[in-house]
Order: C-alpha cells, then structure tokens, then sequence
C-alpha cells in the first residue's frame, strides 16, 4: 500500500509541471533548428534577448510558461530563445537586425523572417499574433520573394518599408544599389525609391542621382514634395548633430557649422541660402533665442514656397515643448494654402497633427 501511494505522489509531482509547463524551447544549434522545422513544415519561433532586458525576464516568468502559449506553441512551431550577447546571439543579431529587446520573430525554415515584433507583450496578444501567422494571414517573407526575383513595385515598396522599420539602412542602400545595377538608374524615380531617400547616406547612389535629377522628380512628385525631400536629406537631425560636441554640454563646433553649411554650396544643391537658413533656426531653437527664430522665419520665409513654410513648422515639432506654435500654425495654413499636390497636402495635416492644430483644407 505504502509503495503504492508513494508511486501515485511521485506520478502527480511529475504530472503538475508537465501540465503547468508552457514554451519548449529547443536546445540544439540555430541551423539545426532550421532544418527541424523544414522537416516538420513549420515555423521557427525566435525569441532574442539579453539577461539584462526586465521585459524580456518578465516574460520568460510570465507568459512563456503560460499553459495555453504552450500547448499552442510546442503545437505549431519550434520553438528557440537565443542570448543576443552570447554563442550565435551576435551572428542572428546582424542578420535579422535586432536593433531592441525582447525582439520575436518568426523565420521559415529557409532562415527568412515572416513576421516580427518588439517589446514585451502578454500572452493574449502573443497568441493573437502566433495564430495570425499559423492562420496564413501575415505574409510570406517579402526578403525571400524579393531573393526569388519578385521585384513587382508592389513588393518593392513592402520591402523597403520593412527594411526600414527594422533599421537595416545599410541593407537598403545595398538592395537599391542591386536594383540599379539590374535596371538603371531611372528605377530610382519609383516612389519606392524616393521614399527611401531619407534613410540613405548623403553620398549613396540614390542621393546623388536625386540630387543632380530633382527637377525630374519635381515633375513626377510635385515641387513640394520634391524640395522638401532635399530638405530633409541635407539638413537631417543626423546631420546638424555634426555641428556639436559629443560630450556634454554638447557646445557649438564653429568648424563643423563650417563644413555642414559650406557643403551646401560644394555640392550646388538648390535654394542652399535657405538651407543655410534652416541650420540658424535650428541653432536659435536650440539656444531658446525667441528673438532670433523670429528673425530667421522672417527673413527666409519672405515670398517662401508651400514646402519651405513647412520645413520651418517641421523643426519646430521636434522642440520639448514645441515653440512658436502661432508662428507655425501661420506657416502651416499658408503651406496648407499653395501646396502642389495631395500628398504634399497631407503631410502638412500630418505635421499640424503634432500640434493638435486643425488646418482647413483648400
């Protein structure tokens, strides 16, 4: 009697983890990994994280163990984690652009990632995503049918955007030199293309080709939207940061407002006075020098264009707290007002948004 009620204890303290436990992970190599779920016609689930991520502890204790994630899981896909700071963690780290942790993703067993997402999140919402992608409603991998030779501007366009959101800029400017090199340079006038522009150094390919043909674009896209792009390329945040110190208090560098201003003029890019301009509001915005962002505006918005009236709201939106709100609500109806084309139009609206201003269309 006693071995047997002894034998019914020992099955019950193995029967409760079994139930209770959630996530198997699997403990071989990343290739091995691939080549069970090829075999087994299934996902990978890849789980990156380093052991000084909280989000990512807290869901290894709290939803990865969940009963309904695993049997859920351990059902459909195999399953790995992987320390982004250790074995393979750095190789898998540059190849999927693990930028922030926790980061999961689901790879074909090509090694191709399906579909990704970033932060900690419940097990409701991790089930709703795991079921989404087992169910076929998110999309087979845009990198794999792009490698394939699906280069429809469709697929393009998707690609690009989710090269962007994981951060891959290098990649980009990899895959858009590909691109023409295949088919010449007059690919870079798609909207793929020019929407990538802001994402690419200032000497790549694609930059320069737009640089030296924006009157071509302006015909395609308008001339907002066209000298606004050049805006945004040439006097990026990335490139005023050369103007300052990389040390606290980040002061001033006279010879790197030098550079950045006397670049304009070397490369001959259009309206330069103005960019020149856009550089000494920035640095006004930054001294907090109400006086002279005042001075600025006046001077180099007098008989200014739709896109101009728009770069000067746009800097102001990136102050903590916004300044000169009245100063850009006037810009931003005036560019509102002489804007050439919708999509100029709604980047305005796009832009008021960020002050909680209404601009009346016209």
């Amino acid at each position: 009697m006693k071995r047997f009620l002894l034998a019914i204890t020992l099955y019950l303290v193995y029967l409760v983890p079994a139930e209770a436990q959630g996530i198997v992970f699997f403990e071989g190599s990343w290739a091995q990994a691939l080549e069970k779920a090829k075999e087994e016609k299934k996902l990978v689930f890849l789980d990156c994280y380093t052991v000084w991520c909280a989000p990512c502890l807290e869901m290894a204790k709290e939803t990865f163990p969940r009963k309904d994630v695993g049997d859920f899981f351990n059902q459909y896909f195999i399953s790995v984690k992987v320390d982004m700071q250790k074995g393979e963690g750095p190789v898998l780290k540059d190849r999927y652009a693990v930028n922030g942790y926790p980061t999961m993703m689901f790879v074909n067993g090509d090694g191709y990632p399906v579909s990704t997402i970033y932060g900690k999140h419940n097990a409701e919402a991790l089930l709703k995503w795991a079921k989404d992608v087992n169910n076929g409603r998110i999309e087979i991998s845009l990198e794999q049918e792009f490698n394939a030779g699906n280069r429809s501007e469709a697929l393009v366009d998707k690609y690009f955007l989710k090269i962007i959101t994981d951060k891959q800029f290098a990649k980009l400017d990899s895959v858009i030199n590909l691109m023409a090199n295949d088919n010449g340079d007059e690919i870079l006038l798609q909207a793929a293309y020019f929407n990538a522009l802001n994402y690419l150094p200032i000497d790549s390919r694609a930059v320069q080709y737009f640089t030296l043909n924006h009157k071509k674009y302006a015909q395609k896209y308008g001339s907002d939207m066209t000298h606004k792009k050049l805006s945004e390329i040439y006097v990026s945040y990335k490139q005023l940061a050369t103007m300052y110190d990389t040390k606290p208090p980040r002061s001033l560098l006279q010879d790197g407002y030098e550079k950045l201003i006397n670049g304009f003029y070397e490369r001959k890019l259009p309206y330069s006075d103005f960019m020149v301009a856009q550089v000494d509001f920035y640095i006004a915005m930054r001294n907090q020098d109400d006086l002279r962002i005042k001075s600025i505006a006046e001077k180099a918005l007098k008989n200014a264009s739709a896109w101009q009236y728009l770069c000067f709201a746009d800097f102001n939106t990136n102050q903590n707290p916004i300044r000169n709100t009245s100063m850009a609500e006037i810009w931003l109806i005036r560019a509102m007002g002489e804007g050439d084309s919708g999509v100029f139009k709604a980047k305005v609206k796009d832009i008021a948004q960020r002050y909680s201003i209404i601009i009346p269309e016209r």
